[in-house]
């Protein structure tokens, strides 16, 4: 094992009255990781972490920390850095109490505790309110609160389960950028979770995708948010989620083709690494961001479905807005600038897709298909 490796799981199971919760779930951090596990929930993170943490056991696989078997050990002693969802503060002890509770167990001075809180206090902005009870305090701060206990202790590998959760738009935007600056100054290992796909790709430098109690996707966050390597990853990396629409594959000779729910027919590359049958099910799958308005200055050539559209919703965000369209039977979402508004004055208006944005995948196993840059001409 390498000596960089801070946590090493493999081929875990973990089943509860026959339901599987972890299905093979296998992936490594290294040292000064920030690994976001991402998954709605319901999806295993939970129960993951806790397996991890030694809070509960596992039915089959290895889990090895800092290259030392840890199923033998007690939860104490695999040595993790933990911040919960729940805030669990102590109501009739100060902040600076709260923080330090953790260190009280340890064979630490009066002295040495104090400035740990503080030091951990001052990187989280919480310095002012140490000696606030915490119903002094507001949602966001609370929160600081919470996350500088579970980071008192000085180590090398933090657990954080879904740690903003519950807390609004801005305050999650601001904890956001505070937990990257945090990660970068103290130089530890984080394994994050989340079920917030844009805190994902804010925060991480690595995205481990998990899906019914699997890991479909593990990439650098601009790489899962583009090349998805699963159904899953693919449509819920986005925002909005992604459009998915369902696709037969026909095989003709040498020639492949998807036939994409009446709306246009692909031609596949050559090449495909996985074998695929004809009547195979398949989903396309393409961004609200890929959906391009159709203008006087639209680019013809790159290969594109063009269609129009009714126009049923606009959702303005300020900069752009979401838009929500009919084709036919099929409902979609886009994204659109300003800038374009007055082509969409109308009910209707015309949109294209560039063929290269389209990603297939099998409709049983999400599993990716084919690459879409490959694609070679569209039929309408």
């Amino acid at each position: 094992m390498a000596e960089n490796v801070i946590l090493r799981v493999e081929d875990i199971h973990k089943s509860f009255k026959h339901n599987d919760v972890l299905r093979g779930v296998t992936f490594e951090l290294q040292e000064n990781d920030f690994v976001v596990l991402y998954g709605l929930p319901g999806s295993g993170k939970s129960v993951l972490f806790r397996s991890i943490m030694g809070l509960e056991s596992i039915d089959e696989g290895a889990i090895e920390i800092r290259g030392h078997d840890a199923l033998p050990m007690l939860p104490g002693a695999r040595n993790i850095g933990y911040v919960p969802q729940s805030f669990a503060l102590f109501p009739d002890r100060s902040v600076h109490d709260n923080i330090g509770y953790p260190l009280t167990f340890l064979d630490m001075g009066r002295d040495e505790i104090v400035e740990a809180v503080e030091s951990i206090a001052k990187m989280l902005q919480i310095q002012d309110h140490l000696q606030k009870l915490p119903s002094q305090l507001s949602g966001g701060q609370k929160q600081r609160v919470a996350i500088a206990r579970g980071l008192v202790k000085k180590n090398n590998f933090y657990v954080l389960d879904d740690p903003l959760a519950g807390l609004d738009f801005k305050l999650r935007e601001q904890l956001v950028d505070d937990l990257r600056r945090l990660q970068d100054q103290i130089g530890a290992t984080f394994l994050y979770a989340t079920s917030d796909p844009m805190e994902s790709l804010s925060l991480a430098k690595r995205v481990l995708a998990i899906h019914d109690g699997r890991i479909v996707d593990d990439q650098d966050p601009h790489s899962i948010y583009a090349t998805p390597h699963h159904r899953f990853s693919a449509e819920r990396m986005s925002f909005p989620i992604s459009n998915s629409l369902a696709g037969t594959i026909q095989r003709r000779g040498d020639e492949v083709t998807c036939d994409v729910n009446g709306l246009a027919t692909l031609t596949l590359p050559s090449g495909i690494d996985i074998d695929v049958v004809d009547g195979q099910s398949v989903v396309a799958v393409f961004k609200p961001e890929d959906i391009e308005l159709l203008t006087d200055e639209s680019a013809v050539d790159v290969p594109t479905i063009r269609f129009n559209a009714e126009i049923q919703l606009r959702e303005d965000l300020g900069g752009e807005q979401i838009v929500y369209l009919a084709v036919g039977d099929l409902d979609l979402r886009s994204v659109q600038r300003h800038e374009g508004d007055r082509y969409l004055d109308a009910d209707h208006a015309g949109f294209q897709i560039q063929i290269g944005k389209i990603d297939i995948f099998d409709s049983e196993t999400g599993i990716y298909i084919t690459t879409s840059e490959e694609r070679a001409h569209v039929r309408n």
